[in-house]
């Protein structure tokens, strides 16, 4: 799994960190971030819950993940 944030990029195997990327130029993200990316899938729609829970569907070159945000008090 690739874990992407502004300067840095980081592989994991697991919990494991098996890789650190220094992101300094836009080359470098072009190689080594860009063709990772995860965007939100047109086909699939963002869905609220009643009770404040919104569910995201993400995809990418590698799977997919489902994300719920919720949203107010707890």
């Amino acid at each position: 799994m690739l874990a992407y944030g502004l300067d840095r990029a980081a592989w994991y195997e697991g919990s494991q960190l098996s890789a650190s990327i220094a992101i300094d130029d836009e080359e470098r993200y072009r190689s080594e971030v860009f063709p990772h990316l995860w965007s939100l899938g047109r086909i699939r729609p963002v869905k609220a819950t009643p009770d404040g829970v919104v569910i995201i569907s993400t995809t990418g070159p590698t799977g997919m993940a489902l994300l719920a945000l919720h949203l107010g008090p707890r």
